[in-house]
């Protein structure tokens, strides 16, 4: 997986579709598994068709500890620059794979 890492494009997004009721959608390396895992935990026993959500949007970025990284919030970045349209995802997480990482702030509002 290190090699995958390596070859990834930081400024590019992947998606990870999650299985369908009884159809087997095996991850291809980690943090695929690492989605389908989180998937399980929140919505335990029920399909991604019951709970209405059908992947993960995933990325990875490497970034010097010295950069700085302006204030960035989850939403679709496609219908964003297509529309202008700010749509956000119902459920997020933020997982570091290293000890340093710039702050997380969950906030419980919207924008307008």
């Amino acid at each position: 997986e290190a090699v995958l890492f390596d070859a990834l494009d930081s400024d590019q997004s992947y998606w990870c579709p999650l299985p369908a009721r009884n159809d087997t959608q095996i991850p291809r390396f980690g943090i695929e598994a690492a989605v389908h895992l989180l998937f399980s935990s929140d919505f335990a026993g029920k399909s991604s068709l019951e709970v209405g959500v059908e992947g993960g949007e995933w990325w990875v970025q490497r970034r010097h500890l010295s950069e700085d990284i302006d204030m960035h919030f989850d939403k679709d970045e496609a219908l964003l620059s297509s529309t202008s349209t700010y749509t956000f995802p119902p459920i997020s997480t933020v997982t570091y794979l290293q000890g340093k990482g710039a702050p997380t702030l969950i906030l419980n509002q919207t924008l307008q």
